[in-house]
């Protein structure tokens, strides 16, 4: 009888490779272009998707203990954090007036009211990013940053 595990018969076997794939693929170096950033896309769109049915209505098997939701709380907290530093780039593009590359693209007022929604949305960004770090905190105190101690330079 063969009880190695196999992507084909083991779920969790078969996410470990689909990961690694997605870790080789989008990885910081790129290439950056609008095909990879549409499949990007498609898989945040599925991994939000499962991630909310966890938080939700499959909390009970998907995150059974403490130390599972602390896991989770931090890589919200993580994910935040790093759509609100990566959206600071594209918003001094639009200040410099770099973006969008087809000025003739957007009207001057539409791409203004776009500076505004998306410096509004880095914001929620951050707030939500120190909110899921509380939670984070409340499950995890250890975590917890010393009250006295000065932040890093």
């Amino acid at each position: 009888m063969n009880l190695t595990t196999s992507p084909e018969t083991d779920p969790v076997a078969a996410t470990r490779l689909v990961v690694a794939a997605l870790g080789e693929v989008f990885d910081d170096e790129g290439p950056y272009q609008p095909e990879m950033t549409a499949q990007a896309l498609d898989a945040l769109g599925t991994c939000v998707s499962y991630l909310a049915g966890c938080l939700g209505p499959a909390h009970h098997a998907a995150i059974p203990h403490s130390a599972d939701l602390d896991t989770v709380l931090l890589a919200l907290h993580v994910a935040c954090t790093h759509l609100h530093r990566g959206l600071q780039p594209l918003l001094r593009d639009i200040d410099r007036r770099a973006w969008p590359a087809d000025k003739a693209d957007i009207p001057i007022t539409r791409i203004a009211g776009l500076r505004a929604a998306l410096a509004a949305a880095r914001e929620a960004l951050l707030t939500a990013a120190k909110h899921f770090a509380d939670a984070h905190h409340a499950t995890n105190p250890s975590t917890r940053p010393a009250a006295d101690a000065s932040p890093p330079a």
